[in-house]
């Protein structure tokens, strides 16, 4: 199943199935991803710039931010929460890597087990 966080996202959460699922970002904001198990892939639009990750291991919460260029210069960061990422992850992680790639064509990570 494919979930677009433009048009599926009520109050910007995505949640999954249990099989596998792609969870497409294609849009600004702060989105929440649950994945429900398979093996999920998380894209993010060619037209953003993953700028970070993080995760919190007590809440077990990867978070990630990205960037969309509004204007020359100009910069604004979103989120993308993926909840229950230590013990529920996300496998597959899809992002334009260095500013060439149209959708369907971005470059693709695959996600390693997180120990604390």
């Amino acid at each position: 199943q494919t979930l677009l966080a433009s048009t599926d996202a009520v109050g910007g959460a995505l949640t999954g199935t249990a099989g596998n699922d792609t969870f497409v970002i294609d849009a600004g904001g702060a989105f929440t991803v649950a994945t429900g198990g398979g093996a999920d892939t998380l894209e993010i639009g060619a037209q953003f710039d993953l700028d970070g990750a993080k995760t919190n291991f007590t809440t077990g919460e990867l978070l990630l931010t990205y960037e969309e260029e509004t204007t020359p210069g100009q910069f604004v960061t979103h989120t993308v929460a993926v909840q229950n990422f230590t013990t529920d992850p996300i496998s597959f992680l899809s992002f334009d890597f260095d500013g060439g790639y149209a959708r369907g064509k971005l470059g693709v990570l695959e996600c390693a087990n997180i120990v604390q």
